[in-house]
């Protein structure tokens, strides 16, 4: 182990800790604590009645990326996840936050 001072001792032990478990994980020594995976967008944009286009514009993303997600060729990520996240449980807020935007 590398001489470390005390400020920083506790820091290198989690990233120690989280880099060992990372590598039982990957080597299918543990299972990993839990999984996330985002909603279906498909439903979500059933549920809406909204088309492709009008969906992947509230969303922000290109039409291409939605098709892509609804046919599972590629998974939503990081914030595009959250966002359908918060589509699914609240989807009103998409529409109203939608509704409310500017036209330029």
């Amino acid at each position: 182990m590398p001489v470390i001072d005390e400020k920083h001792s506790e820091t290198y032990e989690r990233y120690a800790n989280a880099l060992e478990l990372a590598q039982r994980i990957r080597s299918g020594l543990e299972k990993p604590i839990a999984s996330y995976r985002a909603p279906d967008p498909h439903e979500i944009r059933s549920h809406l009645g909204l088309s492709q286009s009008e969906f992947s514009t509230m969303l922000g993303v290109s039409l291409r990326t939605l098709q892509n997600w609804e046919q599972g060729r590629r998974l939503p990520t990081g914030p595009a996840a959250m966002l359908l996240r918060v589509a699914n449980r609240h989807p009103e807020a998409l529409l109203e936050t939608h509704q409310s935007l500017p036209i330029f």
